[in-house]
């Protein structure tokens, strides 16, 4: 399902490879099969743009802000 979130430079963004990746070319994943490589708001912004990144977001139930973005892995 399709939703907007706020983020801000607290929001910690995790990628997998469309956001970004430790080495800007490998996969970084965790067991979950989501993203590990701490990326910036910048490069989530970049890759928003594109349509082809899935996220899960955890949100701060007071703020109503993004808490984490992690970036779903898809080949």
């Amino acid at each position: 399902m399709e939703q907007a979130f706020f983020v801000s430079n607290a929001t910690r963004i995790l990628g997998a490879a469309a956001i970004c990746s430790d080495d800007g070319g490998s996969v970084s994943l965790g067991d979950d099969g989501y993203g590990t490589s701490k990326c910036t708001v910048e490069q989530l912004e970049k890759a928003a743009k594109t349509n082809s990144v899935t996220v899960r977001v955890t949100m701060n139930p007071k703020s109503g802000g993004a808490e984490t973005v992690e970036e779903k892995y898809h080949p």
